[in-house]
């Protein structure tokens, strides 16, 4: 017998265009969606049940008001890491499903995170938070090259490298970082260098053990001082599946230990020239830039159905089997590197038999701001080809065939 969900209500925190897909499902399995955030222009006000659109997701005490007035089941923060820990507290104070408070924290902060990991001896490496602008200590030579990020941010905003040539700018460097930080802290920690693409992906982790991940290529910005700027995911991941179980074992164990429960999860993941994986980040939820729907397509695997079901009902569980597509799809973000006006998006016949379905965030008309970070974003494309190498090869040069004028 099937389970119904049509007397349950669901609070989402963000009504994003890539959030879209979390209020879709939910309205679809007969789940009232309530939208809570500070954007009215967000999509997802206008398709949910019930919206809030003047109460920022940080704001936890507002939220938990709201909460506790629609006598919501379930709290979700879908694509994004800023709301998690406020989603988490809501389940806590409301006893509804969710993971603890601390285990959100440990996983969305990178200094805790860096701390943790140290701490359990599951990857040790420097690292140092700073609270405020200051000058390069020369003991951190040894180091070099940092990175330098914000602890609570995403989408590449805030981040900078910090090497022997550049030195001379460092504390405006941390001044900026700290601009982008919600805490007013950031992390400086090593410059790991990587092999190959970075590993990317979603899994869905439940019952102390991973129970679904899917791993695919990330790509970065070549140009300078944009190079951590992210703005597209490939799947499957050509890297071999040995190196993908090594990933999987390591994430398992900081999921354990960590004191994650239940739910999706988001991954970075570079592997070192000596062949060692190293975690960047785990984001207790789903990732964003559609990387969920992407995934379904390429393994009939739906994320987003699990975290929406995951956080209204305690005793669900992912039972998906995997079914492997033979195509390859990539999740695309339509960026350019101009402050402009959106006329339209088009694109050239070369590419168009690829291009699988758009998803615009700005309305034609809207300013297009420089790409600088994942927030610049003008849209998604979703993009399905026959073979790995063509699909690799295209992503990386496909905005000189995108026009938006």
């Amino acid at each position: 017998m099937l389970k119904t969900y049509s007397n349950k209500k669901i609070l989402l925190l963000g009504g994003a265009a890539f959030q879209v897909p979390a209020i879709e499902k939910a309205k679809e399995i007969g789940i009232k969606t309530i939208v809570c955030d500070n954007r009215p222009d967000n999509p997802g006000h206008r398709i949910a049940d019930i919206s809030y659109s003047n109460v920022s997701t940080l704001d936890i005490e507002k939220v938990l008001d709201i909460a506790q007035k629609e006598q919501i089941h379930g709290a979700l923060s879908f694509g994004s890491d800023v709301a998690a820990r406020t989603a988490a507290i809501v389940a806590k104070e409301l006893n509804i499903p969710g993971n603890s408070p601390t285990s959100i924290e440990t996983l969305t902060n990178k200094h805790l995170f860096r701390s943790f990991l140290n701490k359990e001896k599951i990857q040790e490496s420097f690292y140092k938070e700073i609270i405020e602008p200051i000058s390069f200590d020369q003991s951190w030579n040894e180091f070099l090259p940092l990175i330098i990020k914000p602890v609570d941010s995403s989408g590449s905003k805030g981040v900078h490298k910090v090497t022997h040539e550049n030195l001379s700018q460092f504390k405006e460097l941390i001044k900026n970082s700290l601009f982008h930080s919600i805490q007013k802290k950031v992390i400086i920690e090593e410059f790991i260098e990587k092999v190959d693409y970075q590993i990317c992906g979603d899994g869905y982790f439940q019952e102390g053990k991973i129970a679904f991940v899917h791993y695919g290529n990330g790509y970065f910005n070549e140009q300078e001082g944009l190079e951590f700027t992210p703005y597209a995911e490939s799947f499957p991941s050509h890297h071999p599946k040995e190196r993908l179980q090594q990933v999987t074992n390591i994430l398992e164990e900081i999921l354990q230990k960590v004191g994650f429960t239940q739910g999706a999860f988001n991954l970075d993941v570079i592997i070192r020239p000596s062949g060692k994986p190293y975690i960047i980040e785990i984001g207790p939820r789903n990732g964003g830039n559609y990387i969920p729907t992407t995934i379904y397509l390429n393994t009939n695997v739906n994320l987003i159905e699990a975290s929406v079901k995951g956080a209204i009902d305690p005793s669900y569980k992912l039972r998906s089997t995997p079914s492997y597509s033979k195509s390859f799809y990539a999740s695309y973000m339509l960026h350019s590197f101009e402050n402009n006006k959106l006329n339209s998006i088009t694109f050239d016949k070369c590419i168009s038999q690829y291009i699988f379905k758009v998803n615009p965030y700005l309305e034609n008309g809207s300013e297009i701001q420089s790409f600088t970070s994942a927030n610049k974003a003008i849209g998604n494309v979703i993009l399905k080809f026959e073979d790995q190498k063509l699909i690799e090869a295209t992503i990386k040069s496909l905005n000189k065939f995108i026009n938006y004028n």
